[in-house]
């Protein structure tokens, strides 16, 4: 069990959610997971695994203390990186998914991805989409480009593909998911309106969404914001506690009251 950052927002370890939309599944393996469910268990895979250890070691935010100078600080990255034989989980989230699989991934990684999927059938592997982070870190040294977007690697399993963004492109933007280091649940946290777009853009409503590497639990959240159902777990039990906290909080005290109608139309 690694800890949380102590950085980080701390989970209330008497914490319990409760919604008939999400089930926060026991620690496990992601791989372990879901070579125990059935072939379509769920309508779609939403998920941020691990990147590699490069990007993790060197991973760093400009973090705006409050009342003090902005800082460069390096971010707490405690979880390997995915290695070659890690992608053996493509196969099995295209397998348990009727549509949509969206894996973030390093921008170096579209190519690992589409391998991996087009093993299983040459129609896997659909579009390597771009977020850009409108707050990334200035490259300190001076000397290279900064890092200044990541990726989306879109896959589906074989057969007939739709989505809602018509001939949009796929390309996103966010920011940091807060500002605070201290308003932070995550060192990897994703802000929860990127995965509301997401949401919106790939699935239906009540469709069931599944999240193997849930962290602190955005997708969830992002979920029931736009009326999906939603599975989540995380391998390492740390995340747990954190998950129940940050959904008490964050729906239960304040987004529940903000959704404005059954649909989930939200402000």
């Amino acid at each position: 069990m690694t800890p949380a950052p102590a950085a980080l927002r701390q989970a209330d370890p008497s914490a319990r959610f409760a919604h008939p939309d999400v089930r926060i599944a026991a620690p496990a393996a992601a791989l372990a997971w879901l070579r125990a469910l059935p072939d379509g268990a769920v309508d779609h895979v939403i998920c941020d695994p691990p990147y590699v250890d490069d990007v993790h070691n060197h991973a760093s935010s400009v973090w705006f203390p409050k009342g003090k100078a902005p800082r460069r600080m390096h971010r707490d990255i405690r979880f390997a990186g995915l290695r070659a034989d890690d992608y053996a989980i493509v196969p099995e989230l295209l397998r348990v998914a009727r549509r949509w699989v969206l894996a973030f991934c390093a921008l170096e990684q579209f190519g690992d991805y589409k391998r991996a999927a087009r093993a299983v059938h040459p129609s896997c592997y659909v579009r390597s989409m771009v977020v850009r982070r409108t707050q990334s870190p200035p490259q300190i040294t001076g000397d290279r480009p900064r890092q200044a977007a990541e990726g989306i690697a879109v896959m589906h399993r074989p057969g007939r593909k739709r989505w809602n963004g018509g001939g949009g492109g796929g390309w996103y933007e966010t920011p940091r998911a807060h500002a605070h280091k201290a308003d932070a649940w995550h060192p990897t946290e994703k802000h929860v309106n990127l995965m509301r777009a997401l949401v919106l853009d790939f699935t239906e409503p009540r469709d069931l969404v599944l999240d193997p590497y849930a962290g602190s639990g955005t997708t969830a959240l992002a979920c029931l914001i736009e009326n999906r159902r939603a599975i989540v777990g995380d391998l390492d039990p740390a995340w747990g506690p954190v998950m129940h906290t940050r959904l008490c909080e964050e729906w239960d005290r304040d987004w529940a009251k903000r959704v404005r109608s059954p649909e989930g139309a939200a402000p």
